[in-house]
């Protein structure tokens, strides 16, 4: 999948593609840019400004511009075929076209002429906008006024710079109303968490389009008994975990569903406890009612994780007959850890690594979880063992192990010595507090816009 993020300077496109990257580098690419491109040799910001506002090259210009995009489509659409990962555009083509149209514009060229410029590039690229699945743009607020370049990129060519931006910000509008492929995104001052979960769940929703969720017959009867004990009392039924995000291991993975209600009746949650531990399955139940949603939130750090993840597209609601929203949760609230708590896990981590018979389910269980804690608060989202366990042991420069032989009980003895090596490298990182300073905010740079 290729996907474009756009929108005027100032509207944070370029930071929503750099969100991307640094919560799921499993999914998303590094934003590929046409700086980037090897026959986009202009590097420095004022060099290029002088050679983008400049009218005598406006054919080396636009043959430039096209030629970058073109480079930049072949290797979007190679890496994303390679990997199977989402390649992201730091601005997609149709963008890119009312920018060269603005600043041509600017110069006070000739409408037949630009258009005469594009086609003549446009068909020496063989260039359209098919390649990109989904075309994201950060439409502009109304009163917004979006801010310009540093000022000493444009010193000397003030003037044509805000006739183009004043262009292409007419131009983007026009487009927005009038193409059906693209998809806005509303521009949220100060806030591009929520601008964040509205592209990742059109992104994961689409990802998710042919995701085959296992045990559907299972589920379903589970489903019908809870509707039948619970009654017209029952709000909501969420189904989160590997399970929901058809990521299910038999033997390993449970079914962990949440029940939200108007009111919690005891009677009933324990008959249905009872019925759940009859299950052939294990069945996790988590039980809240509606004010429970309500600010302050009355939710531990494992819900508000599976709310945020179910916003996202991830996690499965399955009965919600009167539409109610699940409370907003910001990346930032899923970041916050406590150290009683990390605590906790690791000392129950240490008895089953000191232990004599390691339990390995339950180990890699508690050391996924320590990782995912502490992944979060570096800004990463991962769901499953593989990626969590990559992206630790590359971000701590630790050797990785092959959990997937662990699945099915397959492994030898020397796999298990390895697993008890692993998980003691992980606990050495774990006690060096440095690992849990740095924050997301720290690991997404400033952009460029």
């Amino acid at each position: 999948m290729v996907i474009s993020i756009s929108g005027m300077d100032g509207y944070g496109k370029t930071t929503q593609c750099k969100i991307l990257e640094q919560r799921m580098p499993q999914i998303f690419s590094k934003p590929l840019h046409i700086k980037d491109c090897v026959c986009f040799t202009r590097k420095d910001p004022k060099e290029i400004n002088e050679w983008w506002f400049n009218a005598d090259n406006k054919e080396d210009f636009v043959d430039t511009m096209l030629h970058a995009l073109a480079e930049r489509r072949n290797a979007a659409l190679y890496y994303s075929k390679k990997t199977g990962m989402v390649a992201v555009l730091d601005k997609g083509l149709e963008f890119y076209l009312t920018r060269i149209k603005a600043t041509l514009l600017a110069y006070g060229t000739d409408p037949k002429e630009i258009e005469e410029l594009l086609k003549k590039g446009l068909n020496k690229y063989k260039l359209d906008s098919s390649y990109e699945d989904i075309q994201f743009v950060i439409s502009p607020q109304n009163g917004f006024q979006p801010k310009k370049r540093a000022h000493e990129q444009f010193a000397e060519t003030e003037e044509i710079y805000s006739k183009y931006s004043t262009i292409n910000t007419k131009l983007l509008n026009d487009l927005i109303k009038s193409h059906t492929k693209l998809t806005p995104v509303e521009f949220i001052e100060n806030d591009p968490e929520k601008m964040s979960q509205k592209i990742l769940k059109d992104i994961i929703t689409m990802l998710n389009k042919d995701l085959q969720i296992p045990h559907m017959d299972n589920i379903n009867d589970i489903v019908s008994v809870a509707k039948n004990i619970f009654g017209n009392n029952l709000k909501i039924i969420l189904l989160a975990g590997s399970t929901a995000k058809g990521n299910y291991h038999e033997g390993w993975s449970d079914f962990d569903f949440y029940f939200i209600f108007d009111k919690i009746n005891i009677e009933n949650t324990c008959a249905f406890d009872k019925y759940a531990k009859n299950n052939k399955i294990h069945i996790g139940t988590t039980y809240y009612e509606l004010q429970d949603m309500q600010a302050p939130l009355r939710i531990d750090r494992r819900t508000k994780a599976t709310f945020y993840e179910t916003n996202i597209g991830k996690n499965l609601i399955i009965y919600n007959p009167e539409n109610i929203t699940l409370p907003y949760i910001p990346f930032d609230d899923l970041q916050k850890y406590n150290e009683d708590d990390i605590a906790e896990n690791i000392n129950l981590v240490k008895r089953n690594l000191y232990s004599e018979s390691l339990e390995v389910r339950s180990f890699i269980k508690r050391i996924c979880l320590l990782e995912k804690i502490i992944l979060k608060t570096k800004g990463y989202l991962t769901e499953t063992y593989e990626d969590t366990f990559k992206i630790f042991a590359e971000l701590y420069k630790i050797e990785n192990i092959d959990i997937s032989k662990f699945y099915d009980l397959k492994f030898t003895d020397n796999d298990k010595v390895k697993l008890r090596e692993y998980g003691n490298n992980v606990l050495k990182v774990l006690q060096d507090e440095r690992c849990l300073n740095l924050t997301q905010k720290e690991h997404i740079e400033k952009g460029d816009e």
